[in-house]
């Protein structure tokens, strides 16, 4: 589990950058968990896709998603790694989205009574 968290967040943290310095595409290495993760972000409108890249099937191609001159939300991404329990769940804003991590697997939502029991790894 430890293991997955890492890669999410080494994942995460080169498109935080990536959009930080403006960049239009991003080349990241094609595993199961990438794959996961950026499905994710895609499906909720932080990037406009990806494909495999076409002169080396090992990675993707990560189109990155702008509006106007103002980054996306995705580049104010706040890293948290921590575990909700009942005594924690007030801690957490209610109208912002987190990246959770659960027995199901990843999504993204927001903070609810239904999440207990996960870990947050990311709130966007």
């Amino acid at each position: 589990m430890l293991n997955n968290i890492n890669k999410v967040k080494n994942i995460l943290s080169k498109l935080i950058i990536a959009t930080q310095c403006f960049k239009k595409v991003l080349k990241i290495k094609k595993t199961k968990i990438a794959l996961i993760i950026l499905e994710l972000l895609q499906k909720e409108g932080f990037i406009y896709g990806y494909n495999v890249c076409s002169y080396n099937n090992n990675f993707y191609f990560v189109y990155l998603k702008y509006s106007g001159n103002i980054n996306c939300s995705l580049s104010k991404g706040l890293f948290l790694n921590k575990k909700i329990i009942f005594t924690n769940i007030n801690n957490f804003e209610k109208n912002s989205l987190y990246l959770i991590f659960n027995k199901r697997g990843f999504s993204i939502n927001k903070i609810n009574k239904k999440n207990i029991g996960c870990y947050v790894i990311i709130r966007f």
